[in-house]
């Protein structure tokens, strides 16, 4: 009775936080505009005159729906926060629950850490798409990782559904790529004996994120927009180039490795431990230690290809893969009361941003 009503305490203090209207730039430039332009003129004139259109994913779109019901005012603007909340860190949440569902402790340890995320928190609450990312890239990470998770290793859909999901990354945001890469080649060496099942996973993934590479073609003539763009420049200016060359292709300085490294190893203050526990002991699950091999493997990809960038939600689906890997790697011991008090004491601490 005490951990539900702890749960639902912990919904409702989140539930009115993201009820509060929150500004980003981003968010107000167009992920939200590009909603209300389609409604008034269309989809096509949308994608042609609303700057930054063409960095929308396939999840931005569902925000119509809010403005189709209330408008374009402050309204639309809190169910759409609502919807990005629900689809990162509350959708996270949700699936530590039911993943620990026989380590009930572990699965509300992981939802209070996933609910109070460290790092640029209020993210979450922006009607964007890196939380979606997040969440996705780690329903994909498990469902390749762990053979029986939601699905038997034995189903004939299994490798659809995996398909479908590696996919999906991309397109909800196209630096979903940079996960996406390895999970693929991890789940080609993982099914090397089923030529049938990896081959028609990857004609799934790549026929469900053709429609983002298309649609950029079409309108800029680069399908990787905006990365690449000063090997497909297509018909952006010089200016556009050399933009997005900058925040897309930024070369690594010690600097910048160094914060990012601090952002990659701080999903949660208390979570550094368990990460370096995974990489010394002899007993780690190997789940755990698969998820934050994948998860370290893509952000080399990162730090080789936009290094000189430090912003935390461009790595918020590594952080949620590495904190999830330790808290697979906790669910093996037995949890005593005092251990517990500890975990929610590390915490708590780790809400504060140093």
């Amino acid at each position: 009775h005490v951990r539900s009503r702890r749960q639902r305490q912990m919904c409702i203090r989140d539930s009115l936080e993201c009820a509060l209207p929150t500004s980003h730039g981003d968010a107000l430039y167009y992920h939200l505009v590009l909603s209300k332009v389609w409604i008034d003129s269309g989809l096509d004139y949308a994608y042609r005159n609303v700057c930054g259109a063409l960095m929308t994913g396939v999840f931005d779109h569902f925000y119509v729906l809010a403005q189709l019901m209330l408008g374009s005012g402050l309204k639309a603007h809190v169910v759409s926060q609502y919807f990005h909340f629900l689809g990162s860190t509350g959708l996270a949440a949700l699936i530590c629950i039911q993943y620990f569902r026989k380590k009930p402790v572990i699965g509300i340890i992981g939802a209070i850490a996933f609910l109070t995320f460290k790092h640029s928190p209020d993210v979450f609450f922006y009607p964007k798409n890196d939380g979606y990312m997040a969440s996705m890239a780690l329903i994909t990470a498990l469902m390749i990782v762990d053979k029986n998770w939601l699905l038997k290793n034995e189903s004939k859909y299994r490798h659809l559904l995996i398909g479908l999901l590696l996919g999906l990354l991309p397109l909800i945001k196209l630096s979903g790529l940079l996960i996406t890469a390895p999970l693929s080649i991890y789940y080609v060496i993982q099914q090397r004996k089923n030529l049938n099942k990896w081959m028609s996973a990857g004609f799934v993934a790549l026929f469900t994120c053709a429609p983002i590479f298309i649609r950029n073609y079409i309108y800029i003539g680069n399908p990787f927009f905006p990365g690449f763009s000063s090997l497909f420049p297509g018909l952006m200016s010089e200016e556009m180039v050399s933009t997005y060359t900058y925040y897309m292709s930024n070369p690594l300085s010690l600097s910048s490795f160094l914060e990012n490294l601090y952002i990659f190893l701080t999903p949660k203050l208390g979570f550094i431990a368990l990460i370096i526990l995974v990489i010394l002991k002899r007993n780690v699950p190997p789940i755990s230690r698969n998820l934050f091999t994948l998860s370290l493997i893509s952000f080399v990809i990162y730090i080789l290809t936009n290094g000189g960038i430090v912003a935390p939600r461009f790595m918020f689906h590594l952080l949620f893969l590495n904190l999830f890997a330790g808290l697979i790697y906790l669910a093996q011991f037995n949890i005593q009361k005092m251990t517990l008090l500890l975990l929610l004491i590390v915490l708590a601490l780790s809400l504060i941003h140093i």
